[in-house]
């Protein structure tokens, strides 16, 4: 059951980091021009 546990808390903190790379994906394109000009 540890195991199956680390490996689900594993599973999570990929899941939030996935989130934070859309989130940083959505932003980027809005930044990029402003940078560019």
């Amino acid at each position: 059951m540890r195991v199956w546990g680390k490996k689900y808390e594993v599973k999570a903190k990929i899941v939030t980091f996935q989130n934070r790379i859309k989130v940083y994906l959505a932003l980027i394109p809005i930044e990029v021009p402003v940078k560019i000009k």
